[in-house]
């Protein structure tokens, strides 16, 4: 199956303070037949407006377990990021999304199924340890738009943009490629 055959999910990481920038960008996505939306925090209009700080506890996690796990499964990770100090959950999904290409550098997938497949691996692996190595096999493509320079981390990033525009035509000819 080519990527041709089927739609990129793309997870768009943004600013809860500038949370019309994401909506934007999402809307792009979805009005492209290629593309789809791996989750879109955006649409709880009353969590979005809420600070952090102020949501229970309950809601911070289920919302903090939502985003990894579209980061987890997207293929392409698009971080829009705003100037200053804002912004800090759309970072540390970034810094997620730069785990799982560093777990994925370091383990070879045949390495990966040698290792699962004897008894000995099974014994030792626990569960969750297998579900990660699973997991780190599908790392997205990581683009930073507006964010150049703003961190060293962002140069670990497969296309840094200067602006939304470029973010998208970054990710779809990449998925179209």
């Amino acid at each position: 199956m080519t990527n041709r055959d089927r739609c990129c999910e793309v997870y768009v990481a943004g600013a809860s303070c500038n949370v019309q920038r994401t909506q934007d960008f999402i809307k792009r996505v979805r009005a492209d037949p290629q593309l789809y939306v791996a989750h879109d925090w955006t649409r709880d209009a009353a969590t979005v407006a809420t600070p952090d700080d102020q949501l229970d506890q309950d809601t911070r996690e289920v919302l903090s377990v939502q985003d990894l796990a579209a980061v987890r499964s997207c293929d392409a990770f698009v971080l829009l990021a705003e100037p200053g100090p804002v912004s800090r959950g759309s970072w540390v999904e970034f810094g997620y999304s730069l785990a799982m290409l560093e777990a994925r550098a370091l383990l070879d997938h045949k390495s990966l199924e040698l290792l699962a497949a004897t008894l000995e691996a099974r014994a030792l692996l626990d569960h969750k340890s297998l579900e990660l190595l699973a997991a780190t096999q599908g790392a997205p493509l990581i683009v930073v738009a507006g964010g150049e320079r703003r961190s060293i981390f962002t140069s670990l990033a497969d296309f840094e943009c200067a602006n939304d525009d470029e973010a998208f035509a970054a990710v779809r000819g990449w998925w179209l490629w």
